[in-house]
Protein backbone atom coordinates (compact mmCIF):
# COMPACT_ATOMS: atom_id res chain seq x y z
CA UNK A 1 0.00 0.00 0.00
CA UNK A 2 0.98 3.59 -0.66
CA UNK A 3 1.60 5.37 2.22
CA UNK A 4 -0.12 8.34 0.01
CA UNK A 5 -3.42 6.59 0.63
CA UNK A 6 -3.30 7.88 4.21
CA UNK A 7 -3.97 11.24 2.56
CA UNK A 8 -7.00 10.37 0.83
CA UNK A 9 -10.74 11.85 2.02
CA UNK A 10 -11.65 8.33 2.85
CA UNK A 11 -15.58 8.53 2.85
CA UNK A 12 -17.09 7.92 -0.12
CA UNK A 13 -14.12 7.18 -2.20
CA UNK A 14 -14.08 5.68 -5.68
CA UNK A 15 -12.43 1.89 -5.60
CA UNK A 16 -11.19 0.38 -8.82
CA UNK A 17 -11.09 -3.65 -8.55
CA UNK A 18 -8.36 -5.31 -10.97
CA UNK A 19 -6.91 -8.52 -10.62
CA UNK A 20 -3.42 -7.01 -10.96
CA UNK A 21 -2.00 -3.91 -11.82
CA UNK A 22 -0.12 -4.28 -15.04
CA UNK A 23 2.94 -2.37 -16.01
CA UNK A 24 0.65 -0.99 -19.06
CA UNK A 25 -1.99 0.09 -16.90
CA UNK A 26 -0.01 2.14 -14.00
CA UNK A 27 -0.26 5.31 -16.19
CA UNK A 28 -4.20 5.09 -15.80
CA UNK A 29 -4.34 4.06 -13.07
CA UNK A 30 -2.72 6.65 -11.72
CA UNK A 31 -4.58 9.52 -13.93
CA UNK A 32 -7.76 8.12 -12.46
CA UNK A 33 -6.69 8.99 -8.98
CA UNK A 34 -5.26 12.49 -9.96
CA UNK A 35 -8.60 13.18 -12.03
CA UNK A 36 -10.88 11.35 -9.97
CA UNK A 37 -9.42 10.19 -6.55
CA UNK A 38 -10.17 6.62 -7.69
CA UNK A 39 -7.67 4.08 -5.60
CA UNK A 40 -6.67 1.00 -7.65
CA UNK A 41 -6.96 -1.98 -5.72
CA UNK A 42 -5.07 -5.18 -6.96
CA UNK A 43 -3.34 -8.09 -6.02
CA UNK A 44 -0.27 -10.38 -6.70
CA UNK A 45 -0.76 -12.72 -9.74
CA UNK A 46 -0.84 -16.38 -9.91
CA UNK A 47 2.31 -18.00 -10.49
CA UNK A 48 3.33 -18.11 -13.58
CA UNK A 49 0.87 -15.95 -14.95
CA UNK A 50 1.95 -13.96 -18.00
CA UNK A 51 0.72 -10.49 -16.65
CA UNK A 52 2.52 -9.39 -13.16
CA UNK A 53 1.15 -7.11 -10.83
CA UNK A 54 3.75 -4.20 -10.28
CA UNK A 55 1.30 -2.24 -8.16
CA UNK A 56 4.17 -1.41 -6.04
CA UNK A 57 5.46 1.04 -8.67
CA UNK A 58 2.49 3.53 -8.37
CA UNK A 59 2.64 6.53 -7.11
CA UNK A 60 -0.39 7.32 -6.19
CA UNK A 61 -2.57 5.66 -3.57
CA UNK A 62 -3.55 1.83 -4.34
CA UNK A 63 -4.35 -1.21 -1.81
CA UNK A 64 -3.09 -4.75 -2.22
CA UNK A 65 -5.38 -7.11 -1.40
CA UNK A 66 -4.95 -10.57 -0.42
CA UNK A 67 -6.57 -13.32 -3.28
CA UNK A 68 -7.64 -16.62 -3.35
CA UNK A 69 -7.01 -18.06 -6.68
CA UNK A 70 -8.84 -21.66 -7.93
CA UNK A 71 -9.33 -23.60 -10.92
CA UNK A 72 -6.56 -23.61 -14.02
CA UNK A 73 -7.21 -20.33 -15.38
CA UNK A 74 -5.11 -17.30 -14.25
CA UNK A 75 -7.91 -15.08 -14.29
CA UNK A 76 -9.91 -17.17 -11.58
CA UNK A 77 -9.75 -15.63 -8.40
CA UNK A 78 -11.68 -14.28 -4.87
CA UNK A 79 -10.02 -11.05 -3.36
CA UNK A 80 -10.77 -10.06 0.19
CA UNK A 81 -12.78 -6.80 -0.34
CA UNK A 82 -14.34 -6.33 2.85
CA UNK A 83 -11.05 -4.53 4.79
CA UNK A 84 -11.29 -1.73 1.95
CA UNK A 85 -14.87 -1.27 2.14
CA UNK A 86 -14.68 -0.98 5.76
CA UNK A 87 -11.83 1.62 5.52
CA UNK A 88 -13.18 3.54 3.03
CA UNK A 89 -16.87 3.31 2.89
CA UNK A 90 -16.85 3.80 -0.90
CA UNK A 91 -19.70 5.47 -2.79
CA UNK A 92 -19.21 3.93 -6.06
CA UNK A 93 -17.02 0.62 -7.11
CA UNK A 94 -15.50 -0.03 -10.32
CA UNK A 95 -14.78 -3.58 -11.02
CA UNK A 96 -13.68 -5.73 -14.26
CA UNK A 97 -16.70 -8.41 -15.07
CA UNK A 98 -15.76 -11.68 -15.89
CA UNK A 99 -17.93 -14.67 -15.00
CA UNK A 100 -15.55 -16.08 -12.77
CA UNK A 101 -13.63 -13.24 -11.53
CA UNK A 102 -15.63 -14.14 -8.33
CA UNK A 103 -14.62 -10.35 -6.83
CA UNK A 104 -17.53 -8.78 -8.90
CA UNK A 105 -19.98 -11.37 -7.11
CA UNK A 106 -18.85 -10.60 -3.47
CA UNK A 107 -18.81 -6.91 -4.83
CA UNK A 108 -22.55 -6.96 -5.48
CA UNK A 109 -23.49 -9.37 -2.98
CA UNK A 110 -22.11 -6.38 -0.14
CA UNK A 111 -23.29 -3.84 -2.44
CA UNK A 112 -26.57 -3.54 -0.53
CA UNK A 113 -24.76 -3.30 2.73
CA UNK A 114 -22.37 -0.32 2.02
CA UNK A 115 -24.98 1.27 -0.75
CA UNK A 116 -22.36 1.91 -3.29
CA UNK A 117 -23.24 2.43 -6.79
CA UNK A 118 -21.25 -0.71 -9.36
CA UNK A 119 -19.78 -0.20 -12.41
CA UNK A 120 -19.10 -3.04 -15.00
CA UNK A 121 -15.80 -2.54 -16.88
CA UNK A 122 -15.21 -5.26 -20.10
CA UNK A 123 -15.16 -5.91 -23.12
CA UNK A 124 -18.84 -5.81 -23.30
CA UNK A 125 -18.83 -8.68 -25.71
CA UNK A 126 -16.50 -11.47 -25.43
CA UNK A 127 -13.99 -11.49 -28.87
CA UNK A 128 -15.33 -15.15 -30.07
CA UNK A 129 -18.53 -13.74 -29.41
CA UNK A 130 -18.65 -10.97 -31.61
CA UNK A 131 -21.26 -12.81 -34.82
CA UNK A 132 -23.39 -14.07 -32.05
CA UNK A 133 -23.16 -11.79 -28.93
CA UNK A 134 -24.37 -13.31 -25.49
CA UNK A 135 -24.59 -16.75 -26.54
CA UNK A 136 -26.69 -19.04 -23.75
CA UNK A 137 -24.37 -20.16 -20.89
CA UNK A 138 -21.63 -17.52 -20.41
CA UNK A 139 -22.90 -14.35 -22.65
CA UNK A 140 -26.40 -14.81 -20.65
CA UNK A 141 -24.70 -14.28 -17.45
CA UNK A 142 -22.92 -11.49 -18.70
CA UNK A 143 -26.07 -9.37 -19.97
CA UNK A 144 -27.84 -10.31 -16.71
CA UNK A 145 -24.48 -8.69 -15.10
CA UNK A 146 -25.01 -5.80 -17.42
CA UNK A 147 -28.80 -5.21 -16.74
CA UNK A 148 -28.12 -4.64 -12.90
CA UNK A 149 -25.22 -2.21 -12.51
CA UNK A 150 -25.41 1.76 -12.21
CA UNK A 151 -23.18 2.12 -15.59
CA UNK A 152 -21.65 -0.06 -17.94
CA UNK A 153 -17.51 0.72 -19.65
CA UNK A 154 -16.82 -0.87 -22.70
CA UNK A 155 -13.64 -0.43 -24.88
CA UNK A 156 -14.99 0.74 -28.20
CA UNK A 157 -17.77 2.08 -29.87
CA UNK A 158 -18.53 -1.09 -31.79
CA UNK A 159 -19.13 -2.73 -28.38
CA UNK A 160 -21.21 -0.45 -27.27
CA UNK A 161 -23.35 -0.47 -30.05
CA UNK A 162 -23.42 -4.27 -29.44
CA UNK A 163 -24.34 -4.06 -25.17
CA UNK A 164 -26.90 -1.35 -26.00
CA UNK A 165 -28.59 -3.24 -28.75
CA UNK A 166 -28.88 -6.41 -26.42
CA UNK A 167 -29.83 -4.29 -23.06
CA UNK A 168 -33.96 -3.08 -22.62
CA UNK A 169 -34.61 0.47 -23.43
CA UNK A 170 -33.97 3.00 -20.76
CA UNK A 171 -31.52 0.36 -18.54
CA UNK A 172 -27.85 0.50 -17.76
CA UNK A 173 -26.02 3.73 -19.45
CA UNK A 174 -23.03 2.41 -21.27
CA UNK A 175 -20.06 4.59 -22.57
CA UNK A 176 -16.95 3.60 -24.27
CA UNK A 177 -13.36 4.47 -22.62
CA UNK A 178 -11.00 3.61 -25.64
CA UNK A 179 -8.70 1.12 -25.01
CA UNK A 180 -4.80 2.83 -24.85
CA UNK A 181 -1.56 2.79 -23.32
CA UNK A 182 -0.17 5.70 -22.57
CA UNK A 183 0.96 7.13 -26.10
CA UNK A 184 2.80 10.31 -24.77
CA UNK A 185 6.17 8.56 -24.31
CA UNK A 186 5.82 7.08 -27.76
CA UNK A 187 5.14 10.06 -29.28
CA UNK A 188 8.18 11.55 -27.50
CA UNK A 189 10.59 9.05 -28.96
CA UNK A 190 8.93 8.84 -32.66
CA UNK A 191 9.82 12.38 -32.87
CA UNK A 192 13.39 11.74 -32.01
CA UNK A 193 13.93 8.90 -34.27
CA UNK A 194 12.43 11.46 -37.02
CA UNK A 195 15.53 13.69 -36.80
CA UNK A 196 17.78 10.44 -36.92
CA UNK A 197 16.04 9.52 -39.71
CA UNK A 198 15.08 5.79 -41.14
CA UNK A 199 17.92 4.63 -42.86
CA UNK A 200 19.83 5.58 -39.74
CA UNK A 201 18.04 3.61 -37.46
CA UNK A 202 17.91 1.01 -39.82
CA UNK A 203 21.81 0.95 -39.96
CA UNK A 204 21.93 1.50 -36.38
CA UNK A 205 19.19 -1.71 -35.33
CA UNK A 206 20.73 -3.83 -38.24
CA UNK A 207 18.19 -4.06 -40.88
CA UNK A 208 19.84 -4.55 -44.44
CA UNK A 209 16.57 -5.53 -46.40
CA UNK A 210 15.10 -3.16 -48.63
CA UNK A 211 11.78 -3.59 -47.37
CA UNK A 212 10.81 -4.94 -43.39
CA UNK A 213 7.98 -6.19 -42.08
CA UNK A 214 7.12 -6.78 -38.67
CA UNK A 215 5.06 -8.99 -35.75
CA UNK A 216 5.57 -7.61 -32.68
CA UNK A 217 3.34 -9.84 -29.70
CA UNK A 218 3.99 -12.56 -27.26
CA UNK A 219 3.85 -15.94 -29.60
CA UNK A 220 0.84 -17.21 -28.85
CA UNK A 221 -0.83 -19.76 -30.87
CA UNK A 222 -3.93 -17.11 -31.89
CA UNK A 223 -2.11 -14.75 -32.99
CA UNK A 224 -1.30 -17.06 -36.02
CA UNK A 225 2.20 -16.82 -36.89
CA UNK A 226 2.44 -19.80 -38.74
CA UNK A 227 -0.19 -18.31 -41.25
CA UNK A 228 2.43 -14.96 -41.53
CA UNK A 229 5.43 -17.35 -41.76
CA UNK A 230 3.57 -19.05 -44.59
CA UNK A 231 2.50 -16.07 -46.33
CA UNK A 232 5.97 -14.71 -46.15
CA UNK A 233 7.28 -17.47 -48.18
CA UNK A 234 5.10 -16.42 -50.78
CA UNK A 235 6.14 -12.52 -50.41
CA UNK A 236 9.61 -14.09 -50.87
CA UNK A 237 8.67 -15.63 -54.11
CA UNK A 238 8.00 -11.63 -55.63
CA UNK A 239 11.40 -11.14 -55.79
CA UNK A 240 10.91 -8.19 -53.27
CA UNK A 241 14.09 -7.73 -50.98
CA UNK A 242 12.15 -7.91 -47.47
CA UNK A 243 12.66 -9.57 -44.44
CA UNK A 244 9.81 -10.71 -41.49
CA UNK A 245 11.18 -9.47 -38.17
CA UNK A 246 9.30 -11.52 -35.28
CA UNK A 247 9.64 -9.79 -31.33
CA UNK A 248 8.36 -11.20 -28.77
CA UNK A 249 8.32 -14.87 -26.88
CA UNK A 250 6.12 -17.61 -26.14
CA UNK A 251 5.18 -21.32 -26.79
CA UNK A 252 5.51 -20.74 -30.30
CA UNK A 253 9.31 -19.95 -30.11
CA UNK A 254 10.57 -23.36 -30.46
CA UNK A 255 8.83 -23.74 -33.53
CA UNK A 256 9.71 -19.77 -34.89
CA UNK A 257 13.58 -20.96 -34.12
CA UNK A 258 13.54 -23.35 -36.29
CA UNK A 259 11.16 -22.13 -39.26
CA UNK A 260 14.38 -19.24 -39.21
CA UNK A 261 16.96 -21.89 -39.61
CA UNK A 262 15.75 -22.47 -42.85
CA UNK A 263 14.88 -18.93 -44.30
CA UNK A 264 17.66 -16.46 -43.94
CA UNK A 265 15.07 -13.65 -44.01
CA UNK A 266 13.21 -14.65 -40.77
CA UNK A 267 14.39 -13.07 -37.72
CA UNK A 268 13.68 -14.02 -34.59
CA UNK A 269 14.58 -10.73 -32.06
CA UNK A 270 12.92 -12.50 -28.98
CA UNK A 271 11.22 -10.58 -26.10
CA UNK A 272 12.16 -7.20 -25.89
CA UNK A 273 11.72 -4.76 -23.35
CA UNK A 274 11.25 -0.82 -23.29
CA UNK A 275 9.70 2.20 -25.14
CA UNK A 276 12.93 3.26 -26.87
CA UNK A 277 13.92 -0.60 -28.39
CA UNK A 278 10.46 -1.68 -29.17
CA UNK A 279 10.54 1.85 -30.81
CA UNK A 280 13.32 1.37 -32.91
CA UNK A 281 11.64 -1.58 -34.71
CA UNK A 282 8.17 -0.04 -35.04
CA UNK A 283 9.88 3.35 -36.66
CA UNK A 284 11.91 0.97 -38.73
CA UNK A 285 9.38 -1.82 -40.27
CA UNK A 286 7.23 -0.62 -43.33
CA UNK A 287 4.27 -2.78 -42.14
CA UNK A 288 3.05 -4.51 -38.61
CA UNK A 289 1.91 -7.48 -39.45
CA UNK A 290 -0.77 -9.70 -37.10
CA UNK A 291 -2.93 -12.38 -38.68
CA UNK A 292 -4.69 -13.56 -35.41
CA UNK A 293 -6.01 -11.51 -32.47
CA UNK A 294 -5.14 -8.07 -32.59
CA UNK A 295 -4.73 -6.59 -29.28
CA UNK A 296 -3.05 -2.92 -28.07
CA UNK A 297 -0.49 -3.76 -30.40
CA UNK A 298 -2.04 -1.99 -32.61
CA UNK A 299 -1.83 1.52 -30.64
CA UNK A 300 1.94 0.74 -30.85
CA UNK A 301 2.12 0.84 -34.16
CA UNK A 302 0.01 3.51 -35.09
CA UNK A 303 2.24 5.79 -32.67
CA UNK A 304 5.34 4.79 -34.88
CA UNK A 305 3.49 5.63 -38.06
CA UNK A 306 3.97 1.91 -39.07
CA UNK A 307 0.24 0.42 -40.82
CA UNK A 308 -0.83 -2.37 -39.56
CA UNK A 309 -2.59 -5.73 -41.11
CA UNK A 310 -4.56 -8.76 -40.69
CA UNK A 311 -6.88 -10.77 -41.25
CA UNK A 312 -10.99 -10.34 -41.40
CA UNK A 313 -12.58 -11.92 -37.93
CA UNK A 314 -14.64 -14.86 -38.35
CA UNK A 315 -16.77 -16.73 -36.45
CA UNK A 316 -14.02 -19.53 -36.15
CA UNK A 317 -11.06 -16.94 -35.33
CA UNK A 318 -9.38 -14.14 -35.59
CA UNK A 319 -11.08 -12.71 -32.61
CA UNK A 320 -9.79 -9.80 -32.65
CA UNK A 321 -10.23 -7.44 -29.57
CA UNK A 322 -12.06 -4.08 -29.35
CA UNK A 323 -8.65 -2.28 -30.32
CA UNK A 324 -9.36 -3.12 -33.88
CA UNK A 325 -11.94 -0.26 -33.99
CA UNK A 326 -9.14 1.70 -34.72
CA UNK A 327 -8.17 0.38 -37.86
CA UNK A 328 -10.14 2.04 -41.10
CA UNK A 329 -8.75 -0.72 -44.51
CA UNK A 330 -7.54 1.44 -46.80
CA UNK A 331 -6.30 4.51 -44.75
CA UNK A 332 -4.10 3.00 -42.10
CA UNK A 333 -3.82 -0.65 -42.72
CA UNK A 334 -5.89 -3.52 -44.35
CA UNK A 335 -8.35 -5.93 -43.17
CA UNK A 336 -7.50 -8.91 -45.39
CA UNK A 337 -10.28 -11.62 -46.43
CA UNK A 338 -8.77 -15.34 -46.77
CA UNK A 339 -5.67 -16.57 -45.44
CA UNK A 340 -1.97 -16.53 -46.50
CA UNK A 341 -2.15 -16.44 -49.81
CA UNK A 342 -4.36 -13.14 -49.62
CA UNK A 343 -2.42 -11.62 -46.98
CA UNK A 344 0.83 -11.84 -48.89
CA UNK A 345 -0.59 -10.48 -52.50
CA UNK A 346 -1.70 -7.49 -49.97
CA UNK A 347 1.70 -6.79 -48.10
CA UNK A 348 2.86 -7.42 -52.01
CA UNK A 349 1.02 -4.92 -53.66
CA UNK A 350 1.10 -2.23 -50.28
CA UNK A 351 5.15 -2.81 -50.33
CA UNK A 352 5.16 -2.48 -54.21
CA UNK A 353 2.83 1.28 -53.53
CA UNK A 354 5.16 3.10 -51.91
CA UNK A 355 3.02 6.68 -52.33
CA UNK A 356 0.03 4.96 -50.60
CA UNK A 357 2.23 2.98 -48.12
CA UNK A 358 3.75 6.68 -47.60
CA UNK A 359 -0.18 7.88 -46.85
CA UNK A 360 -0.88 5.30 -44.92
CA UNK A 361 1.62 6.03 -42.57
CA UNK A 362 0.73 9.16 -41.98
CA UNK A 363 -3.07 8.24 -41.35
CA UNK A 364 -1.54 5.69 -38.60
CA UNK A 365 0.49 8.40 -37.32
CA UNK A 366 -2.70 10.71 -37.22
CA UNK A 367 -4.89 7.53 -35.62
CA UNK A 368 -2.75 7.56 -32.62
CA UNK A 369 -2.58 11.16 -32.23
CA UNK A 370 -6.17 11.96 -32.42
CA UNK A 371 -7.67 8.51 -31.23
CA UNK A 372 -5.04 6.74 -28.60
CA UNK A 373 -4.32 7.96 -25.55
CA UNK A 374 -5.03 7.83 -21.72
CA UNK A 375 -7.02 11.14 -21.85
CA UNK A 376 -8.99 10.10 -23.88
CA UNK A 377 -9.97 6.24 -22.36
CA UNK A 378 -10.10 8.95 -19.28
CA UNK A 379 -13.45 10.48 -20.71
CA UNK A 380 -15.58 7.64 -20.59
CA UNK A 381 -14.47 6.82 -17.06
CA UNK A 382 -15.19 10.63 -16.10
CA UNK A 383 -18.81 10.45 -17.72
CA UNK A 384 -19.79 6.85 -16.12
CA UNK A 385 -18.87 8.14 -12.95
CA UNK A 386 -20.59 11.30 -13.60
CA UNK A 387 -23.33 9.36 -14.55
CA UNK A 388 -24.23 7.37 -11.20
CA UNK A 389 -22.91 10.45 -9.01
CA UNK A 390 -25.86 12.70 -7.64
CA UNK A 391 -27.98 14.06 -10.05
CA UNK A 392 -26.78 11.05 -12.66
CA UNK A 393 -28.71 8.02 -13.46
CA UNK A 394 -28.81 5.41 -10.43
CA UNK A 395 -31.22 2.63 -11.62
CA UNK A 396 -30.16 -0.76 -10.23
CA UNK A 397 -32.46 -3.71 -10.73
Amino acid sequence: MSRKTESVNRQGSILLFQREASAYRLPLYEQLFRSLEVITCHSRERAGASLKDVGEKLTTPHERLSRFYFGKNPTNLVQNVLPVLLKYRPSIVITQVETLYMTHWLLRLLQPVFGYRMIAWSHGVINSEMHHPFVPGNGKVRLWIFRHVHAILVYSDARKKLVEKHLPPANTPVFTAWNSTDTNDLFSYRDSLRKEGVARVRERIGYTNKYNLLFISRLDRRKRLDILVEAFDKVLESGLDVALHVIGDGEMMPWLLEQAGKRKALLAHGRIEGTQAKGDHLFAADLSVMPGDVGLSIVDSFSFGTPFITLARTPDGPFHGPELDYLRPGKNGSIVDGGASELAEEIVDLLKAEPTLKQMSLEAERTAREGCSIERMMEGFEAAIKSVGPGGKTQYA
